[in-house]
């Protein structure tokens, strides 16, 4: 039996000597593309597959960069998204973020969360945080810094009034003085309008709600970070005789006796008096306790101490910071409040 594979190599070979220079120089290039010889030694030797092959590659190392970096930032983002829910007090499960184990008694549970509560602008750099705004009114145009911070008012006097209260809230204003007094008037009957023709009324803040108390404008718009710019704070009824109160002698008598909460003692001639202490001492400048045969020294209790009346309050800044948030959220139509 005849072997087809030498007689064919035999063929080839004497084709290949008879073949002329040129063909042969063919021939011996077209060697590197026999079925045996390697696949990926043939493809290095082409250009163009190296060209496709390096694209790929920096395709896939571009695409990986991405994927990682946008892995990194979602993470990122996740994480102030948590941090969102936890500054107001709750983690992403719903859960409190923050220890309000002091607002609770001794006998609370014990496994409440000890991390403490995130400030609201915990995640803001610090350059642009402003943590308190003021009330004072601004120009359209550009005005001087300086010049606004010291024109700044240092005092407030609010008061919740109405259209009927009109001419006694004129006389209680008459008594501050602008230039160091801002003056912010609840409408609790709505009615603006008419108020416009008092001089002072165009430089006051006007706000309107109908049927509601001082207290409950109070605790809506005049956070301690609005008002923080003022050293004392009136909230006073619409209805007060102001013949004999001067507002400046006032501040000094209460920043001398360190007064933090106080009220304007009543005149002794007043019929609507319903507490002793609130009555004018006749020999003392201010008085915190009065003494009779039911307050003796020995009884500390409200009102024979440390009592202040809700028709006529004056808080310091550091009081108001504790007052405003024991007020309700709800309308409060009686109070009396109580200083230490």
């Amino acid at each position: 039996m005849r072997d087809d594979s030498a007689s064919g190599l035999g063929i080839w070979g004497s084709f290949r000597q008879c073949a002329s220079p040129a063909v042969r120089s063919d021939l011996q290039q077209s060697d590197y593309k026999l079925p045996g010889a390697s696949k990926w030694r043939r493809l290095c030797q082409q250009p163009k597959y190296v060209s496709c092959v390096a694209l790929a590659l920096g395709l896939i190392l571009i695409l990986s960069t991405v994927l990682v970096n946008e892995q990194m930032h979602m993470s990122s983002f996740l994480d102030r998204v948590a941090a969102s829910f936890k500054t107001e007090g709750l983690s992403v499960n719903g859960t409190d973020g923050c220890d309000s184990s002091s607002n609770l008694s001794s006998n609370s549970s014990s496994d409440l969360p000890s991390k403490p509560c995130r400030q609201a602008a915990e995640d803001i750099p610090r350059g642009m945080v402003v943590a308190t705004t003021d009330l004072e009114m601004r120009s359209l145009y550009e005005e001087d810094e300086k010049k606004l911070q010291k024109a700044k008012k240092k005092n407030l006097l609010a008061m919740a009034v109405g259209i009927k209260q009109k001419q006694v809230v004129d006389d209680i204003v008459q008594k501050f003085p602008l230039n160091s007094f801002t003056i912010m008037l609840f409408h609790y009957d709505g009615i603006v309008d008419q108020w416009q023709d008092l001089a002072w009324s165009n430089q006051s803040l006007h706000i309107v709600a109908l049927h509601q108390t001082k207290w409950w404008y109070a605790k809506r718009f005049m956070h301690p970070d609005i008002v923080d710019q003022y050293n004392y704070i009136f909230l006073w009824d619409e209805d007060l005789g102001v013949e004999h109160f001067h507002a400046d002698r006032y501040l000094k008598i209460m920043e001398a006796e360190g007064l933090e909460i106080s009220q304007p003692a009543l005149d002794p001639a007043s019929v609507d008096i319903h507490h002793r202490i609130t009555r004018r001492h006749p020999r003392l400048i201010a008085h915190k306790a009065i003494y009779t045969k039911t307050c003796t020294p020995k009884n500390k209790a409200v009102p024979c101490t440390g009592y202040v009346e809700v028709m006529a309050p004056v808080f310091s800044k550091a009081a108001w910071k504790c007052v405003w948030h024991m007020i309700q959220v709800v309308s409060i139509f009686c109070l009396r409040s109580r200083s230490s």
